[in-house]
C-alpha cells in the first residue's frame, strides 16, 4: 500500500520510523513486517494563497486550530501571534490541542518560497473562560497490572498537581473494606492512572474523588463525593471454540427455516447439529487465524447458528465486546434482537441473501472485527442468554465461508454484596398522552422493581421505565425503584411525575396509500380515542376534481394510526379530509373540522423490465440527450438491468426478487466504457 507522509509530522533532516506488528490472536505461528519508504523531491513553483485563515471562537481547554490553502510548491509557513513569529509553528496547520486563555490574540501566516513570500490576512482568535464543572467520567478497574490498576477519566484537561495528589482519592468496596492508593500519575491530558493493594476480583468497589481541578484559569474542581464504580471485563462468555447448535440445510433436502423464530429463545433446536467453531466446509484449510472445529456443507447460501451463554455481571451500564471472524458476512442475535451485522445488505436477510463484498474483491472476503457493541440492558439478561448468527456466502459454490466467534463483557458491577443506589429517578415534566422515561443508576443488582406510589407497577422489572401515554391522573405520582440481588436489596429515592394536561386538538400528520393498492395509512401526531377513529364517515376521500372514493372499512388501528380499507386508488391526485376525531386526553380534544391532507402516494412508474434506450459508445453526449423532446433512435433499445461484466447483471437479486430470468447475456452493456448514457 502506498501512503504519503503527513507534512504535520514529516520534518527536514533525520527523521525516526517506529513500527508495531501485532498477532491477531495469542495461538497464531506467523508473523511478516515488510516496508519500503521513499522521497519524491518537489520542485518550488509560484505560491497563491487560495484560503485564508478564519476568525475562532473557542472554549478554553478545548481543541482547535488554524488553517490556509495555497497552491504552488515548496511552500514554507510561519505563524505570527500579535505580530511575533511563534516558535515551531511552521506548518500549514496551527494547531492547539488545549486551548489556553493566554492563546487569544491576533495571528497571520507567512508563506514564502524562492519565488514569493505572501502574508495572510490577520484573524482574531478568541478564548472563552472555561466555567463548567469537572466531572468524572468513569474509573476502569482493568488497567495492568491486573487488579492494581485503575485509569480515571475526567471531562476536561486536568491541574497536573491536584490530579495526581493521593489524597485526593479514596477507595472502599462496597461492604466498607478500604483500598490504600500507592500512586497517581498523568496518563493524559484528561486521565490519571492509579496504583492500588491488590483488589479481590469477586468484589464491588467505588472510587471517591475530592479537591481535583482542572487546568483552566477558573480552576473548576471535580464535584465532591460522588461515587465511581470500578469498570471490569468478564472475559470469554463465548470462545473461540465454543459450542453451537447448527443447521446447514440443502436445497431440495432439508425444509428451509421460516421467519425469524429461529433466533428467539425459546425455539427448538435439539435435531440440529452440535459443533465446535469455528465451522468451515473444508477442515483442510488451515489459514483461518482461530481454531477450526466443524465442517459445513459446501455449496449453501446460508447457514444458521445459535449458543447460549451466561452473564454473570450486573446489568446497569453493561456492554458486550465481540471479535468475531466471518468469510463471507453474518448477522447476529441476541435473544431475539439483532446486535450487529457485517457485510450484508441493509434490510430483512432471506435464505437467498447474498453477502456483499467491497471495492473489488472477487474472491473470499475475511472480515475480522475487535470493537465494543452496546447492547441495552432489555436485550441483554442475568443469567441465561441466547446469541444466535446466520452465516452467509458471497456465491452458492463458496468453499471457504467461516464463521468464529469471541464475546466479552464490560461491568461496572457484579451482582453480589450490598446495593448501593448511586443515583434515584429524577423530577420529570410532562404532558397528558406523552410517553416518559426514568432511570437510575446503582451497583450490585441483578435485578429491580418499579412503584407508583408505593405500589409495584405489574411487569416493570426493567432497569428503565417508560410510561406510555400517561393519564392526567398521573399527576404528582411519586415513581421509585427497588434494585436488589440474592441478598440484599435497596430502595431510590422517590421523583415526582407532573403531568400538564394536554390542551391541543390532534391534527393528522400524513395520509399515504399505494396506487392500486387498497389500503390507506393515517398518522396522527397524538394518541386518538378508537372509537372515533374507527368510524369511517369521520374521513371523506376524493380525488383532484372532488370526486368522492368509497372508503370500505377499518383494516387496523393503534395509538396513533389508522389505516382505512378503501377501493384500490388509480394514479392521480388524492386529497383526505377529517372530521369527528377525538385525542385520549381527559379533555377529549376534536380535530378542527374539515382537516384536509393531500394523500402521498407511491407507485411503480419504470420497472425491472422497462425498455430503455441506451448509450455506450464513450464519445461524449453533451446534455441533449436528457431533453424529452429530443430523438435517440440511433441508440440500442432493450429491458432489463445493465452493466459491466454482463453475467453480473443481477447477481445481488435473490431468485424470489427476479423480475426476469437472469440468462448470462440479456443484450447488455457487452463492453466496459467509462460512462454510459440511459433513458
Amino acid at each position: 500500500m502506498e501512503s504519503p507522509y503527513q507534512e504535520a509530522i514529516f520534518r527536514p533532516g533525520t527523521n525516526h520510523l517506529a513500527v508495531e506488528v501485532h498477532r491477531f490472536h495469542p495461538s497464531s505461528d506467523s508473523m511478516s513486517l515488510g516496508l519500503q519508504a521513499w522521497i519524491h523531491p518537489i520542485s518550488p513553483s509560484p505560491l497563491a494563497i487560495l484560503e485564508q485563515p478564519g476568525d475562532v471562537t473557542v472554549r478554553e481547554l478545548r481543541k482547535a486550530a488554524l488553517s490556509i490553502v495555497t497552491s504552488g510548491e515548496g511552500a514554507r509557513y510561519q505563524w505570527h501571534r500579535n505580530g511575533i513569529p511563534i516558535p515551531n509553528a511552521t506548518q500549514r496547520i496551527l494547531t492547539f490541542p488545549i486551548t489556553a486563555l493566554s492563546d487569544g490574540g491576533d495571528y497571520f501566516v507567512t508563506v514564502s518560497n524562492i519565488f514569493d513570500f505572501l502574508t495572510s490576512e490577520t484573524v482574531t482568535f478568541s478564548v472563552i473562560p472555561h466555567i463548567n464543572q469537572l466531572v468524572v467520567l468513569e474509573a476502569d478497574g482493568m488497567l495492568p497490572p491486573m487488579e492494581e490498576g485503575i485509569l480515571v477519566t475526567f471531562s476536561e484537561p486536568l491541574d497536573e498537581a491536584s490530579a495526581t495528589n493521593i489524597a485526593h482519592y479514596t477507595l472502599t468496596s462496597t461492604t466498607g473494606e478500604p483500598v490504600e492508593i500507592l500512586t497517581a500519575a498523568m496518563a493524559t491530558p484528561v486521565s490519571v492512572r492509579l496504583t492500588t493493594t491488590p483488589r479481590a476480583s469477586d468484589a464491588n468497589y467505588l472510587l471517591t474523588t475530592t479537591g481535583i481541578t482542572d487546568g483552566s484559569v477558573a480552576a473548576n474542581t471535580v464535584l465532591p463525593g460522588e461515587l465511581q464504580p470500578l469498570h471490569r471485563i468478564l472475559p470469554m462468555l463465548v470462545r473461540w471454540d465454543a459450542d453451537w447448535r447448527f443447521y446447514d440445510p440443502l436445497d431440495g433436502l432439508d425444509p428451509p427455516l421460516e421467519g425469524h423464530a429461529w433466533i428467539e429463545p425459546e425455539f427448538p433446536d435439539g435435531d440440529w447439529g452440535l459443533g465446535q467453531a469455528g465451522f468451515i466446509p473444508d477442515l483442510s484449510n488451515k489459514h483461518w487465524p482461530v481454531p477450526i472445529g466443524t465442517s459445513l456443507t459446501a455449496g449453501i447460501i446460508t447457514s444458521y447458528f445459535r449458543t447460549w451463554f451466561d452473564f454473570p455481571g450486573s446489568l446497569l451500564g453493561a456492554e458486550l465486546r465481540a471479535r468475531h471472524v466471518v468469510d463471507d458476512g453474518a448477522a447476529f442475535y441476541l435473544n431475539g434482537n439483532e446486535i450487529m451485522r457485517t457485510n450484508v445488505p441493509n434490510g430483512e436477510l432471506t435464505a437467498d441473501t447474498l453477502a456483499l463484498v467491497g471495492g473489488y474483491l472477487l474472491e473470499s472476503d475475511l472480515v475480522s472485527i475487535y470493537s465494543w457493541c452496546h447492547v441495552p440492558g432489555r436485550r441483554l439478561r442475568y443469567g441465561s442468554n441466547l446469541l444466535a448468527a446466520e452465516l452467509h456466502a458471497y456465491q452458492r459454490l463458496d468453499l471457504d465461508r467461516f464463521l468464529a466467534l469471541e464475546l466479552d463483557a464490560r461491568v461496572r458491577s457484579l451482582p453480589v454484596g450490598p446495593v448501593i443506589v448511586l443515583k434515584s429517578p429524577t423530577d420529570v415534566v410532562a404532558t397528558e398522552t406523552e410517553n416518559t422515561t426514568f432511570t437510575f443508576d446503582a451497583v450490585g443488582a441483578s435485578g429491580c422493581q418499579w412503584f407508583l406510589n408505593s405500589e409495584p407497577i405489574p411487569g416493570a422489572t426493567e432497569f428503565e421505565l417508560i410510561l406510555e401515554e400517561i393519564p392526567l391522573a398521573f399527576d404528582g405520582a411519586r415513581i421509585s425503584v427497588v434494585a436488589s440481588n440474592a441478598a440484599f436489596a435497596t430502595a431510590s429515592e422517590a421523583a415526582i411525575l407532573t403531568v400538564l394536561p394536554d390542551e391541543d386538538a390532534p391534527e393528522l400528520a400524513s395520509a399515504h396509500a399505494i396506487y392500486r393498492e387498497s389500503s390507506l395509512t393515517l398518522l396522527f401526531d397524538e394518541p386518538v380515542e378508537p372509537a372515533s377513529a374507527t368510524n369511517v364517515s369521520h374521513y371523506l376521500l376524493t380525488d383532484h376534481a372532488g370526486n368522492a372514493w368509497p372508503i370500505r372499512g377499518v383494516i387496523r388501528s393503534g395509538t396513533h394510526e389508522v389505516t382505512l380499507d378503501v377501493d384500490p386508488l388509480p394514479m392521480r391526485m388524492w386529497y383526505l379530509t377529517v372530521r369527528g376525531v377525538r385525542d385520549t386526553s381527559a379533555a377529549r380534544h376534536v380535530i378542527q373540522a374539515g382537516s384536509r391532507i393531500q394523500v402521498g402516494a407511491q407507485g411503480i412508474v419504470s420497472f425491472w423490465i422497462s425498455l430503455w434506450r441506451w448509450n455506450n459508445s464513450g464519445t461524449d453526449q453533451g446534455t441533449y440527450w436528457i431533453d424529452p423532446m429530443s430523438t435517440v433512435y440511433d441508440w440500442g433499445y432493450w429491458h432489463g438491468l445493465f452493466g459491466y461484466p454482463p453475467h453480473r447483471h443481477c447477481r445481488h437479486l435473490s431468485p424470489s426478487a427476479r423480475p426476469f430470468p437472469c440468462r448470462p447475456k440479456p443484450q447488455p452493456i457487452i463492453s466496459e466504457p467509462v460512462s454510459c448514457c440511459l433513458r
